[in-house]
Order: structure tokens, then C-alpha cells, then sequence
């Protein structure tokens, strides 16, 4: 049989593994990229002999590579103990992992397989949970933390903002905003007539917009609002009903739109967000706009994110408090000995991303799913201040420039996360190898 390689870690392929696992002959061999228009890589299988006694499976990791021709066996018992019987090729690095950190999570997914995959589940049992856990124990993020897709504010230019240093005379103009205008009844309109009178005809393209129900009609990303940084003012110094129902006057607050550079710890603020009591009351009523009201559970709150696309390392980045798009899918500790920086740093580190690619998904995706299976150990007092203090550190020099590089504070904490996590020094070799 020929598959994605999707359906050997896929928690929604589980009942599919478990077949497989009755089979008493087994081979898997992983065939990279070898469909000119597949996204996912190739598994080649092959099963037979339906049998009682205990099943081998092999797998040939890179069939490709004639100079060293791998090939890895285990027993059937390896899978049918692991997270959702996931399949991973069982080298010696990778079987040690397994025993030390997945057979311990095995009962608590069987448990909790609701929240796991992102279904409804019973929440005095999770918080029952949440309080026994102590210094360190093993869990998973999907089991300590909560959150959702930020908001759609449905019409950018009338809610959003760019924040700028200083405000040029011509910003937003362009020849398509000049054309759509034309084409919407300013028939002899001429570029130097829009510059003269542009804050009007940004009020006429408002009321086109709203006239035909388009409000992508001058471009999705249209917009031309701009704002000084002194001109905009961080959520958490607004009050509680401020932040629950908008300011009396018109307020612009910080405003995550997204990660699209790929940046890790921390992302600048780029944009703006009206924050009135008007604008609030539309955006979350989605009457006026066509908005989504999402994420505002958690705009009061801190927390974490990651780049959804990756190589060789997870993009985390650290979420302040405040108001976030549709482009960031913002989760949330609920457990306080592992606060949300300590998760960020568990992800950046150079060991969750090698769990990731060989447990969890070998594609160039981490979605929602697959990062709620990461494997999260409950640090003691001591390792989570040390941890958080480089953490601190590391977002502080990126405040000041985004790309600052922080090499050595970053081998410092996977440094910290290999201990915290038992991973001994000729594990370390090889994942630092890869």
C-alpha cells in the first residue's frame, strides 16, 4: 500500500494503526517527497499473516540512501503502548524516549482523549488533574493549557491601523485605491485630486464599502490608517471594563495581526486597533462588520504561539496580554508551575523540536492537534526560575530588535530543558547531530 505518512501519527488514524498492529508481517519504508504535487511525504507499507504471536515491524527510514541502507525492528508491543499507537522508527535514541517519556503519557491520553483531539470534555476532571500535578511530572500541553483563533475584525481599514514612527503626507495612496475609486463613480478623478483631498475620498471608499456590502472591495489588506507609537496605548493600562467593553473616547491599542516573518520569543506590534465602545460593541455584535468575535477569553491574559510552518525548529513566541487576530492561535497555561514562558521555552528547544519531527508529525506543519501531544515535564522551583530568567532576558534584547540573535542564552536554555527532561549526554549527541 502506498500513504501519506500522515496516517501513521494522525490521532484521528488511530483505529487504523490498531489494524495494522494485528498484522504479523510488517514493513515500512518512508519515500520522502515523491509525488510532484503532494504536501505530505510518502509511506510505502507492506502487511500480511494475520496472526496471534507477537507481530516485528520494521522500518526503513530513507530507502533512498543507497551508501548506508537502514533498517530499524521492533515489536508490535512498542506501538500498542504508545500515545494514540502512534508509529515512530525505532532507533535506539527513539526507543529510549519512548520508555522514559511516552509509556508514562499512554494512560493519561487514553483518559483524556477528548481535550487531546480538540473535543468537548469533562472539565472537573481536567481541573482535578491540573492541581496534583507536582514537580517533575510528565503531561501534555493539550491537557494544561486552553485557547482559541484571535478575532476577525471583517473590514481592516475601518478598525485597523498601521503604527509608524512619523506620518508621511501620501501613506495609502496608491493606483488601485485610485482605481477602484474611479470605478465606484469618480469618473475624472486624477492622482494629485485624491492627494489634495485624501482623508475625503477615505471616507467616500468607507461608504462604498458599506453601500455594497464589500469590504474587501479596495483589497483584503487595505488599509490606511496610521498611527505613532505614542499614539497607542499597551492593553493592560486600560481598565478591566475598559478592556471588557472599549474606551469612551477613541482609544488605539496594540494589536497582534501576526507572526508572518517567522520571528521567535517575541513578535513587534506592527498594528493598531480601534478600541471604543463603539467599535467593540460592532466587532463582537457582527452586525455592522463582518467579524468574528474570537479569542476575547483571552486577550486578558498572557500566553503562547508557534509558527505554524517549520523545518528543523519550532517558531514559538511569547503573546503579552492583549488583543490578537485570526493569524495567531493564542493558548494559555492554566497551570502555574508551568507559566506560559516556560512553555515557549520548551518549544524553542532543540529537544522538543527533534520529539516533534519524530513523534509527533514529519511534515513541515505543526497544527493545533499535533502541538497539544507535545510532552510537557513540570519543572521544579529552581529549574523554572532559571528557565524564565533566560527567558526574561531573551525578551528583553528582542524588544529592542526583533532579529537580535541569542545564540548562547538559547544553548543555555537547551541546556536546561535536556536536563529537566532526563536526557542523557549520548542522547544529546545525536540530537544536537540532527
Amino acid at each position: 500500500m502506498i500513504t501519506p505518512n500522515t496516517y501513521f501519527t494522525l490521532s484521528s488514524r488511530e483505529n487504523f494503526r490498531e489494524f495494522l498492529l494485528k498484522e504479523s508481517y510488517q514493513k515500512y519504508t518512508y519515500s520522502g517527497f515523491c509525488f510532484e504535487d503532494a504536501y505530505v511525504e510518502t509511506m510505502i507499507f507492506e502487511i500480511g499473516g494475520l496472526s496471534d504471536t507477537k507481530a516485528k515491524v520494521e522500518f526503513v527510514p530513507n530507502p533512498n540512501d543507497y551508501a548506508v541502507y537502514e533498517s530499524y525492528k521492533a515489536d508490535s508491543s512498542t506501538y500498542q503502548n504508545n500515545v494514540f499507537k502512534r508509529f515512530f522508527i525505532p532507533t535506539s535514541i527513539n526507543i529510549e524516549i519512548h520508555s522514559s517519556i511516552n509509556q508514562k503519557l499512554t494512560a493519561i491520553s487514553k483518559k483524556f482523549y477528548e481535550p487531546l483531539t480538540g473535543k468537548k470534555s469533562k472539565d472537573d476532571e481536567l481541573i482535578d488533574y491540573r492541581s496534583k500535578l507536582n514537580s517533575s511530572d510528565l503531561t501534555l500541553l493539550g491537557l494544561i493549557s486552553e485557547g482559541e483563533q484571535g478575532l476577525v475584525t471583517g473590514n481592516n481599514s475601518r478598525y485597523i491601523a498601521q503604527i509608524v514612527e512619523e506620518k508621511g503626507k501620501s501613506e495609502g495612496i496608491n493606483e488601485k485605491f485610485l482605481n477602484e475609486l474611479i470605478k465606484n463613480g469618480f469618473t475624472n478623478l486624477k492622482l494629485n485630486e485624491l492627494t489634495e483631498n485624501i482623508e475625503y475620498y477615505y471616507e467616500q471608499a468607507e461608504v462604498i464599502k458599506s453601500k455594497k456590502s464589500k469590504p474587501d472591495i479596495f483589497g483584503k489588506f487595505f488599509i490606511y490608517r496610521h498611527k505613532l507609537v505614542e499614539e497607542v496605548k499597551p492593553f493592560n493600562q486600560l481598565s478591566e471594563n475598559e478592556k471588557l467593553e472599549g474606551s469612551k473616547e477613541e482609544t488605539w491599542v496594540n494589536y497582534y495581526k501576526g507572526n508572518s516573518d517567522g520571528l521567535t520569543w517575541r513578535i513587534p506590534y506592527s498594528d493598531a486597533i480601534l478600541w471604543s465602545r463603539e467599535s467593540v460593541k460592532e466587532l463582537s455584535e457582527g452586525i455592522v462588520t463582518n467579524s468574528r468575535w474570537q479569542g476575547h477569553k483571552y486577550f486578558k491574559t498572557t500566553g503562547f504561539a508557534w509558527v505554524d510552518y517549520f523545518t528543523s525548529r519550532i517558531k514559538s513566541f511569547f503573546v503579552d496580554e492583549g488583543i490578537y487576530s485570526k493569524n495567531i492561535v493564542k493558548l494559555h497555561s492554566t497551570v502555574d508551575q508551568v507559566p506560559d514562558k516556560y512553555v515557549v521555552a520548551c518549544l524553542n528547544s532543540k529537544f522538543i523540536s527533534y520529539y516533534v519531527k519524530n513523534f509527533i508529525t514529519s511534515t513541515h506543519t505543526l497544527q493545533i492537534n499535533d502541538g497539544r501531544l507535545i510532552p510537557i515535564k513540570v519543572p521544579s522551583d529552581t529549574e523554572l526560575s532559571k528557565v524564565v530568567g533566560l527567558v526574561d532576558n531573551i525578551l528583553a534584547i528582542k524588544k529592542e530588535n526583533p532579529e537580535a540573535e541569542t545564540l548562547e542564552l538559547d544553548k543555555q536554555i537547551d541546556g536546561l530543558i535536556y536536563k529537566i527532561y532526563g536526557i542523557e549526554d549520548k542522547q544529546i549527541e545525536v540530537i544536537e547531530n540532527e
